[in-house]
């Protein structure tokens, strides 16, 4: 059973590194002859970018890390759904395919790293740090049309890019220390809370799109960010709360 464990531990930084090599070779191939046409998806120099995400989920799961199984798990679904909207259903069957292998090397590390201890929610703390986060989300988009004197002349016409870039580099920068705030606030599963967190927001939005008539391509880019501000969040309160712990005992 442990050389099972191992095996499928093994898995998760093995596939990450060969799903990266893949990007390269995706990246590399759309610089020298031309991008890959799959459904309505364009497979080009963005393709980097992939990689680098599963070569840092791929050394975080070479070093026994949690955190990088929960990303290999969120970045397949997010693959997955981007390819589902955009067409291109074979790579979409082999999303499930990697997410399928992700999702068990991820259980075996689970009960590696926690000794197969369920994992304690706070429904209440949840809802409420979603509620943050859509408010941020709310004030954007309404700065973003609201046209008062004041506001028109310090960020420009509504809906112009410089609004625009302005308003979501504030929510980014809002949402980035909300979930680190809300990681700070809380001593058991810390990560699994804001992960909750950044999964019901983006279940919203997506309902919210539906709802609208907006583009679902581009709430499934939204959650992308989303989740890699999650996990950023994270890292800054980790790195955080040796200090708050250790100021609290010298007071």
């Amino acid at each position: 059973m442990k050389n099972a464990s191992e095996g499928w531990i093994a898995s998760l930084y093995i596939l990450a590194f060969i799903r990266a090599c893949i990007g390269v070779a995706a990246g590399v191939y759309a610089l020298i002859v031309s991008e890959i046409e799959v459904g309505t998806l364009s497979v080009g120099t963005w393709a980097f970018l992939d990689s680098t995400i599963l070569a840092v989920l791929g050394v975080g799961a070479l070093k026994r890390h949690l955190w990088a199984g929960y990303g290999l798990i969120i970045y397949s679904v997010l693959d997955f759904l981007t390819k589902v909207i955009s067409g291109a259903l074979p790579g979409a069957f082999g999303g499930l395919f990697w997410l399928a292998l992700f999702t068990m090397g991820t259980i075996h590390l689970f009960r590696f790293q926690r000794f197969a201890s369920p994992i304690r929610l706070d429904p209440t703390f949840i809802l409420l740090w979603v509620a943050v986060l859509l408010l941020i989300s709310f004030l954007a988009g309404f700065f973003q049309t609201f046209n008062p004197a004041l506001i028109a002349k310090l960020l420009g016409p509504p809906r112009s890019p410089s609004r625009i870039w302005i308003t979501r580099i504030s929510a980014h920068g809002l949402t980035l220390a909300g979930q680190t705030l809300a990681a700070l606030r809380r001593k058991d599963w810390p990560l699994e809370h804001i992960l909750c967190v950044a999964l019901a927001v983006s279940v919203a939005g997506g309902l919210l799109d539906l709802a609208f008539g907006r583009s679902l391509l581009e709430q499934v880019g939204a959650s992308w960010l989303l989740f890699i501000l999650t996990f950023a969040a994270w890292g800054i309160a980790s790195k955080l709360k040796p200090r708050a712990e250790s100021t609290a005992q010298s007071q």
